[in-house]
């Protein structure tokens, strides 16, 4: 699993591994420790990548809208 990990996500995941962290052999743990450091970021970067890439194809302005305003109240949190 933290073999897919990139950036400060795997920066993190280092030390832990020298070191033997009992948060490695869970899984259940290992997530919820990477999800409360990096997962509001994640979230944001998704959001952010889900902004430019809307786009109203066939949909009404009103669904479309209301995406947005979906994908925009992600990135304020």
């Amino acid at each position: 699993m933290t073999e897919n990990l990139e950036g400060d996500p795997a920066e993190w995941m280092v030390p832990l591994h020298d070191e033997g962290a009992p948060e490695l052999g869970d899984a259940d743990t290992f997530l919820e420790g990477l999800w409360a450091r990096f997962g509001d970021a994640t979230q944001a970067h998704q959001a952010e990548y889900d902004i430019r890439s809307i786009r109203r194809r066939n949909r009404s302005m009103t669904e479309y809208i209301r995406e947005f305003c979906s994908i925009a109240g992600r990135l304020r949190g």
